[in-house]
């Protein structure tokens, strides 16, 4: 009787660990299953996003750029005669404003003023 009782027992016990064993493995493969899914994923979505960035990246490039080319063609048309006709005129009394002391640089010296 008592060897049955023993036969049975670990039987349970045996069975209990094969389960336990099994449970184990199968929740670590889901678990790396799931990891794997979530970084494939995030790698699709950055990869859709750099592309997206670069394609916006080219169109304000080519933006600038007409609007550089632009610049250089009015920037080319400024003249005398030009500003002239806009209604401007040249100034026959200039008056420059200049600092007292020293402008040319700074210090943290003190220069004993």
């Amino acid at each position: 009787m008592r060897q049955r009782i023993m036969q049975f027992n670990s039987a349970i016990i045996g069975n209990n660990i094969d389960r336990a064993a099994f449970t184990s493995i199968a929740s670590f493969l889901g678990i790396v299953v799931a990891f794997y899914l979530y970084f494939i994923g995030a790698t699709i979505f950055f990869t859709v996003e750099r592309k997206v960035a670069e394609s916006e990246i080219r169109n304000i490039s080519t933006m600038v750029s007409a609007l550089e080319i632009e610049y250089l063609g009015l920037s080319n048309s400024l003249s005398i005669e030009h500003a002239r006709a806009l209604g401007f005129k040249d100034s026959n009394n200039q008056t420059f404003v200049t600092r007292k002391g020293s402008v040319g640089s700074l210090s943290l010296r003190d220069n004993g003023n």
